[in-house]
């Protein structure tokens, strides 16, 4: 009897050493909700030594650039005019359908190939902006462990910082829109 005691008490140690081992670790990971630092990244736009794609590739994505610089011209100049004109809708379907093309075109002539590595002026523009928000992202963490967060001369200074970098990303926007296509 004595023995049968022993090995009962022996087997429920071990049914709960097991039930422990088996058990989900998710309690106790309670403390892990916590997000982590950001690390500021160090990359620096370069330009890739990937092979560059085909002239016919380079055709076709030239063909639509060229066509949605001519859209939005004629765009702006519809929005400007008093009244819209009945062939103004006639147009827009025409061009819907050429934009169609040209994009098929692209497809077919670009297929497998890389995509058009960015101009100088491009890798210069990113860099920019990157070189602003990291400056910007600087000063915010200052202003965070600050009590001046939500004043209201932050605020100010937030829209004024905001209204300085739209010229950047959109000069970025410019240079790299024929490059990204």
């Amino acid at each position: 009897m004595r023995k049968l005691s022993r090995i009962g008490a022996g087997a429920a140690g071990l049914c709960v050493v097991a039930a422990f081992a088996a058990a989900p670790v998710s309690p106790l990971a309670e403390g892990s909700h916590r997000s982590q630092p950001r690390v500021v990244s160090t990359e620096s736009f370069t330009p890739s030594a990937a092979t560059a794609p085909s002239a016919a590739c380079v055709a076709a994505r030239n063909a639509v650039t060229a066509a949605l610089a001519k859209d939005r011209s004629e765009d702006v100049a519809e929005k400007a005019a008093p009244t819209i004109p009945a062939s103004d809708l006639t147009s827009d379907a025409t061009e819907k359908s050429v934009m169609k093309a040209l994009r098929t075109q692209v497809h077919t002539a670009c297929a497998g190939q890389p995509k058009t590595p960015p101009t100088a002026a491009c890798l210069a523009a990113k860099q920019a902006v990157k070189d602003a928000q990291t400056a910007e992202k600087g000063e915010d963490t200052a202003e965070k462990s600050s009590s001046i967060e939500k004043s209201v001369a932050d605020q100010a200074e937030d829209k004024k910082e905001a209204a300085t970098l739209k010229p950047i990303t959109d000069a970025q926007h410019t240079a790299c829109s024929t490059t990204t296509k």
